[in-house]
């Protein structure tokens, strides 16, 4: 049986970890992404010059920014859930210090896509997190009940 501990958790330390596992996730996903886009391309005939234009002018909506977001919402969840169960307090206002930090950091990297696209990312991102601290919520006052 788990030990059951009333301590508090240590809320900086909780958001720095999910951030990083948010942020390393996301990357390997997107990575991974544009390894199997570029091969997809490369299968279907392009030139080594129309690949290299083909992913310069990605589409924001293309259906692989589209699944690569999707697979990185799972790893996003995550980092909620994370985020709320080593907080252990205050675990929703952790969870909204950790999507504000990361919206912070979508913005100032965005690049080339639209504000409006960075607004609707951050905001469903946002929106993944807390599903999240939600998720763990809602296991913690299963098992509290089960006691």
């Amino acid at each position: 049986m788990e030990k059951v501990t009333n301590q508090k958790g240590r809320p900086i330390k909780s958001i720095t970890l999910a951030l990083l596992i948010d942020l390393i996730g996301t990357s390997i996903v997107f990575i991974a992404g544009g390894f199997a886009y570029v091969y997809y391309l490369k299968n279907s005939g392009l030139k080594n010059s129309e690949v290299i234009e083909a992913i310069n002018h990605i589409y924001p909506m293309s259906p692989f920014l589209l699944i690569s977001i999707f697979l990185a919402s799972f790893i996003s969840c995550y980092a909620g859930y994370f985020c709320a169960k080593t907080s252990r307090t205050n675990e929703y206002r952790n969870v909204a210090v950790l999507a504000l930090i990361n919206a912070g950091l979508c913005f100032s990297l965005s690049g080339s896509y639209s504000l409006a696209h960075i607004t609707i990312l951050s905001v469903g991102n946002a929106l993944v997190f807390f599903l999240g601290a939600y998720l763990w919520k809602r296991k913690a006052s299963k098992e509290c009940h089960n006691l």
